[in-house]
């Protein structure tokens, strides 16, 4: 047996035995299905001949119906075949007919029926069919066959079918047997070589099991694939015995080489997965190892102190009954931790009050680390050189907040000293009175121009002044609903220009505020100004003035002219403007103005913009 084993022609002729009996015993168990599904091994052989021929003779008739009416030629059509035809009309006259009388096995009949429903039925005393006119196809099949058709075919298919029932089933179990003998051996012999008693891989047996699990199933759909292209029986046959024989051989090739791989151990370690899964588990678990060793103190802490308490835990396990040394070792590890976290709460205490300090905005003060170890000095260390950071970052914004305010400063007052001379040549020129209208057009568009420039000027400077905070503020108590009603009062020209309507709520016993009543009004400036700019005609304006439990809200609503597709937060920055074609005269500082003057007044300003509604919130202290 052990030279069987390891014969290569042993097993090559095992195969090929295999094959031939996994194949009868296959063809044989469908045969003895198929038979038992026609109820061979329970009729007469007559009956089941029959059934079998007289369905064959009814779907026969069928087609012989559609022959008589496409007008082929009858006789020649069953001149070669074992079917023997009778057409009859509605009074029983013969209309074509090959039927002489003949023996026959049986026989089957359809009817073609033609004209209206009125005159289509069934004569219940007569017992037959009337109607305008019908045609009645039968086929008979004779008992002498003469011919090789499908009715020969069929009728020698039930004679040797009904004759070897019960040997088919004889051949299906001892072909079951001989193949599992076969495969037995197969299986027991793969991995064995000629000369060796160990089980070794060979080339195919190397290659990774999950790939060639995928190969095979590819293959096994190439094949079914390759059976289904082909649409003629006979093709189809053909392709199914050689695709199976392909696919047979394969299967037992995978399942050799499976059964090697089980007895070497490597079914699973030879695959891609596995082997993806442990680079990920070693990667993961360098990962772990990497998290350990660079663990927050937190947690390096509570382990420390898990360890000794666990420690602690053993110790009064193993000493239940030794009180004297059960009291040593509890004191000793209980200095021990003592130590251990009046050591870390010193350390902790520093870097507290260092955070403190440096948040204070002492930027000169540094922890000091000397007696720190571990994660506790690279945290103070990391503190003292954000301090330094800081400072530094402190002092190069101060210097570039410095730079801005002083270009803007400079850069202004270099501008308004020519702009002041176009402003009164302008200005000479309009008591001039020139007699040419072109002149007096280009006078109007530098007096507008000059005069836009110059409020440019203003706005930016006081723009950078109220961002720097160094506008003078003087907080005195404050009637915001007066000062709100004159604002709106100076803006009744414009507003009535643009056909805008305002709609005033101030309260009647009056609203007082800490505000500086310039700078309010400022603000106020501003908004009304965006209103007369933005606002649609025929449109209304809605300023409210509303308390909130000690807070008073100074509300403006309008809806807007153009699509607001700019946030509320953008619309607050500098040179940001709604109005993105730009068609309307305006520096977009307004709103960037308001806001700085509001908060240095100690108010807060919100915007909302809801789809063309925007609405402006100042909120300040009531008194």
């Amino acid at each position: 047996m052990k030279r069987l084993i390891g014969n290569t022609a042993a097993k090559a002729a095992a195969i090929i035995l295999s094959f031939f009996t996994v194949f009868v015993a296959a063809v044989s168990a469908v045969g003895t299905g198929v038979l038992a599904y026609n109820d061979f091994y329970t009729r007469t052989l007559e009956s089941i001949r029959k059934d079998k021929l007289a369905a064959m003779a009814l779907s026969e008739s069928y087609h012989l119906h559609s022959l008589f009416y496409s007008g082929d030629n009858i006789s020649d059509y069953y001149s070669d075949k074992n079917y023997l035809y009778e057409i009859t009309g509605i009074d029983g006259e013969i209309v074509d007919s090959n039927y002489n009388g003949e023996e026959t096995l049986c026989s089957a009949s359809s009817i073609a029926v033609s004209g209206e429903y009125d005159d289509y039925g069934y004569d219940s005393e007569n017992e037959k069919l009337y109607a305008d006119s019908y045609l009645e196809f039968r086929v008979y099949i004779p008992k002498k066959l003469e011919y090789s058709d499908t009715v020969y075919l069929t009728n020698t298919l039930i004679d040797n079918g009904y004759k070897f029932r019960f040997s088919i089933i004889v051949s299906a179990v001892i072909s079951l047997v001989l193949s599992a003998v076969l495969l037995i051996f197969l299986y027991c012999s793969a991995g064995h070589r000629k000369g060796s008693d160990t089980v070794t891989l060979n080339r195919f047996d190397r290659l990774p099991f999950d790939v060639l699990t995928a190969l095979e199933i590819t293959a096994f759909g190439i094949g079914f694939a390759v059976i289904d292209s082909f649409n003629n029986m006979s093709a189809v046959i053909i392709s199914l015995i050689a695709v199976c024989t392909v696919l047979y051989f394969l299967l037992i090739g995978y399942t050799m080489s499976m059964a090697t791989r089980i007895k070497t151990g490597t079914l699973i370690k030879n695959t891609v997965l596995y082997r993806l899964i442990v680079f990920v588990y070693r990667t993961v678990l360098k990962a772990v190892r990497f998290l350990i060793k660079n663990l927050p103190i937190v947690w390096k802490t509570a382990a420390a102190a898990g360890a000794i308490l666990f420690i602690e835990l053993l110790i009064i396990i193993n000493c239940a009954y030794e009180i004297d040394n059960l009291l040593i070792w509890w004191a000793f590890i209980s200095l021990l931790l003592l130590s251990c976290v009046i050591y870390i709460a010193v350390m902790l205490d520093r870097l507290r009050r260092g955070g403190e300090k440096i948040a204070a905005g002492d930027l000169e003060y540094k922890i000091d680390t000397s007696h720190m170890r571990g994660g506790f000095k690279n945290f103070g260390e990391s503190l003292n050189n954000i301090n330094k950071g800081l400072q530094t970052a402190v002092n190069e914004r101060i210097k570039s907040e410095r730079f801005k305010t002083e270009l803007i400063t400079n850069v202004s007052h270099d501008i308004k000293t020519p702009l002041t001379s176009i402003i009164n040549y302008v200005d000479l020129i309009k008591k001039e009175n020139p007699e040419d209208e072109k002149i007096r057009e280009y006078t109007q568009v530098l007096d507008r121009q000059s005069s836009r420039l110059k409020k440019l000027i203003e706005d930016l400077v006081e723009a950078s002044k109220a961002s720097t905070g160094n506008l003078s503020v003087h907080l005195t108590e404050c009637e915001v609903g007066v000062l709100l009603a004159q604002t709106v009062g100076e803006f009744d020209d414009r507003m009535r220009k643009s056909e805008i309507t305002p709609v005033l709520n101030i309260p009647e016993d009056g609203v007082k505020i800490f505000a500086d009543p310039r700078r309010l009004w400022r603000v106020f400036e501003n908004l009304m100004s965006n209103v007369c700019k933005y606002s649609p005609p025929s449109s209304r304006v809605y300023i409210d003035i509303i308390r909130r439990g000690g807070t008073v809200d100074i509300m403006f609503r309008n809806i807007s002219r153009y699509e607001l597709n700019v946030s509320p937060e953008e619309l607050m920055e500098r040179f940001v403007r709604g109005d993105k074609s730009r068609s309307t005269e305006g520096s977009g500082l307004g709103l960037s103005i308001a806001r700085s003057l509001v908060e240095l007044q100690n108010g807060k300003m919100s915007i909302t913009v809801d789809g063309d509604l925007f609405k402006v919130v100042l909120s300040f202290r009531e008194i």
